[in-house]
């Protein structure tokens, strides 16, 4: 039995949306005024749902035996292997997240 750490991290530098929009390279919502900015809270608040990728691969994984584990944190998790969704928009954010795992002693 393996640990799976499934790892769907929240994008930095306002609302990103890494798989639902835009042909699946992702997109960013940032706020510059009173009214962006708040579109882009409501924006954290009502479409924060989990991707259905990683829905899938936790399925699948766990049917086969693993141990899973999800994380949106941007602290490293161990783990036998990583999964991160990633996308064009927040790509620097989720290396620097797989470079801390790999070197924490994933």
């Amino acid at each position: 039995m393996a640990i799976i750490v499934l790892a769907d991290l929240q994008g930095r530098g306002g609302f990103v949306n890494k798989d639902t929009v835009a042909g699946g390279y992702g997109s960013r919502f940032r706020g510059d005024s009173f009214t962006t900015r708040l579109g882009t809270h409501v924006r954290k608040i009502f479409q924060n749902v989990p991707s259905i990728h990683v829905g899938y691969l936790a399925a699948i994984f766990a049917a086969a035996g693993h141990k899973v584990i999800h994380t949106q944190d941007d602290r490293p998790v161990d783990g036998d292997l990583a999964l991160v969704l990633t996308s064009l928009v927040d790509d620097r954010h989720e290396c620097e997240w797989a470079q801390q795992a790999r070197t924490g002693g994933m």
